[in-house]
């Protein structure tokens, strides 16, 4: 066969069931709750090495766990409206997919869901999706253009490693972020931060190993940046501080030792632990506040410190 449909009524996929169909190039899923797999043999699809087409239809609710695993000759995935949840491995090493249409009532991407897909550029996540998962697109070394919805509110740990981005918006929804979710991004040079109340960077390697992450710009709707959020970024120069920030996390910038310019757009002073810049010579850095604040940041702990300008 070159094609099959796997109709709405099927509530199992047995490890092998379609081994070897090597003429097979299209699959219409449209089976509504597939049981997740426990793989301990062969992949559903195994050595199905000319299929190049997977569409989910708009009855399937949940992609179970492993389903494409390893499925090398995928180069186009369609997932309908009616998907919610996109399960653990689902495509994990599709290194040929470079097409991704990810559906408008997506809520979860599970765990390396996409982990390791090296031909995809581009991935547009709705605004529908809340969680992202441990490695969901960890290791997409030619992923360049990332578009995260406005719903995101977790991002676990590593989910965006080792991509190939070069600016990143992070959205006003997003309050968690995990160990190294950004990490080894080393061509990413500039980072919008719009995050609102974010609070939970759980260390300092969010963005470990971006070697020339320069630039960062925090949107004016942010009230607080997390602690750690920035520390050990080696190439960071220009910092903007929107008007609105009140507080400032511990070590949030610590050991970015080649900040040259920072703007603040709060008229007062956010509040400054000690850690903020630590190891950082704040004597060498242009801090241009507003024109009525001026004498405020020159008496405030931590801010005094810098060279101060309107």
């Amino acid at each position: 066969m070159t094609s099959i449909t796997i109709p709405e009524g099927i509530v199992e996929v047995a490890d092998g069931s379609f081994t070897d169909c090597t003429r097979l190039t299209t699959v219409y899923y449209n089976a509504a709750n597939v049981l997740d797999l426990v793989i301990t043999g062969d992949k559903p699809f195994t050595n199905c090495n000319a299929l190049k087409t997977v569409i989910f239809g708009d009855t399937v609710r949940r992609i179970p766990n492993f389903l494409f695993f390893g499925q090398k000759s995928v180069q186009t995935v369609t997932i309908g409206s009616g998907v919610t949840h996109i399960g653990e491995s689902a495509f994990h090493a599709c290194i040929q997919l470079s097409s991704l249409t990810l559906g408008s009532n997506v809520v979860e991407i599970g765990s390396r869901a996409f982990t390791a897909c090296s031909s995809l550029r581009e991935v547009t996540i709705p605004d529908t999706v809340t969680i992202i998962r441990n490695s969901a697109f960890d290791n997409c070394s030619n992923l360049t253009s990332i578009t995260i919805g406005s719903g995101v509110s977790t991002i676990f740990a590593a989910a965006f490693r080792n991509t190939a981005i070069t600016s990143l918006t992070i959205p006003e929804n997003v309050t968690e972020m995990y160990d190294g979710v950004f990490a080894g991004c080393t061509r990413l040079r500039t980072v919008y931060f719009n995050a609102e109340n974010c609070d939970n960077f759980t260390s300092s390697g969010i963005f470990a190993n971006c070697r020339v992450l320069s630039t960062v710009v925090f949107g004016d709707r942010v009230r607080r940046i997390p602690a750690n959020a920035f520390s050990g970024v080696g190439a960071l120069e220009e910092i903007t501080i929107g008007r609105r920030v009140t507080g400032i996390g511990n070590y949030a910038f610590a050991n970015c030792k080649d900040i040259m310019e920072i703007t603040i757009n709060a008229a007062r002073p956010p509040a400054l632990h000690h850690s903020v810049f630590s190891n950082v010579d704040k004597s060498f850095i242009t801090l241009t506040v507003p024109a009525a604040s001026l004498a405020a940041y020159q008496s405030a702990e931590g801010w005094k410190d810098f060279q101060i300008s309107q």
